[in-house]
Formats: structure tokens, C-alpha cells, sequence
């Protein structure tokens, strides 16, 4: 989408879409990492990169939770405490995560500052390798309410410019 993200909200029941940068401002807005960062690969990366660090520096210590019920799937949770030092980068106090244990898959990731709870990732009805058509990527699609105008797709593109 020509590197914008398309967002579909409303201000006062007024509907509102637009194109926005992924990194920008508003497209951020409430949330720590870009939408470029946003997935179980990126997470998986960036937390095993923080773990990596903080292990090396003897700041990290590890703690099993057990099993835990995750909307409906049985998951380890693995709690990561990180200890406070004045060279540490690492803005996080502790982050749990669960991993469904049939899929062997991250299902959900708190990230707890000082303030309490920073950050939720949470997956669910996941599909792994489904096959893609070209119509998944149209953002005239109607499934995925992005038109202003449903019943003229041809009138809204050629009113907002979007193809």
C-alpha cells in the first residue's frame, strides 16, 4: 500500500479512514513498538535479542509459572524478571509470556514497567501457512470495511484517491 497502513476508526459515530504512515504519530498512538514490529515473529525476535543482553549482563532471572488456561488452549508461562542497574537499557521490569503448548506458539505477551502493565500482545484463532489471493490484499474488498461508499467502490476511489 505504497508503505501506508490503512485505518478505519470514528469520531463521534462519524466514520473516518485514512492512510497513515506505520510509524507515525498516529498510527503509534497507545502503543510502544510500530506496526512494522507487530507479530509473533518480530515479538519472539525482539524479546530473545532482550534476553540475550540482559542474561549476558547477569540481570535476568527466569521463572516457570506453570501451566495456564489462554482462551481455552493449556500454555507455559514464563516469567522474565529484570534486574535494575544503572548501564541497563531495558525499560521493562518484567514480561510474561504463554506459550500455547500443542501449537508451540507465543499466545500472549505482558510487558509490566514500574506503572504496572505496559504492554499486551495477544494472538488468538491463529492460522498458520493459509493460502493468499490477490483480493486479500484489496482494500476496496468489502469484507473489510474500508470503503466509504460499499454500494460504489469506483465512486470512493475516485473521491479519496485510493485505489
Amino acid at each position: 500500500n505504497a508503505d501506508r497502513v490503512r485505518v478505519r476508526t470514528s469520531l463521534s459515530g462519524i466514520p473516518l479512514i485514512g492512510d497513515l504512515a506505520p510509524d507515525g504519530y498516529l498510527a503509534r498512538w497507545g502503543y510502544q513498538h510500530p506496526l512494522t514490529e507487530f507479530g509473533m515473529n518480530r515479538l519472539v525476535e525482539i524479546l530473545q535479542e532482550r534476553l540475550l543482553r540482559e542474561w549476558l549482563r547477569e540481570s535476568l532471572v527466569v521463572r516457570f509459572r506453570g501451566l495456564q488456561d489462554c482462551a481455552g488452549r493449556l500454555c507455559y508461562a514464563i516469567e522474565f524478571n529484570f534486574v535494575r542497574s544503572l548501564d541497563s537499557d531495558n525499560s521493562a521490569l518484567r514480561v510474561v509470556t504463554y506459550w500455547d503448548i500443542a501449537a508451540r506458539l507465543p499466545v500472549k505477551y505482558e510487558e509490566f514497567d514500574w506503572a504496572g502493565l505496559r504492554e499486551r500482545q495477544e494472538f488468538r484463532h491463529v492460522h498458520i501457512n493459509i493460502p493468499l489471493k490477490d483480493e486479500d490484499f484489496d482494500a476496496a474488498n468489502p469484507t473489510y470495511g474500508f470503503l466509504l461508499f460499499p454500494q460504489a467502490p469506483k465512486l470512493d476511489r475516485f473521491l479519496t484517491g485510493r485505489e
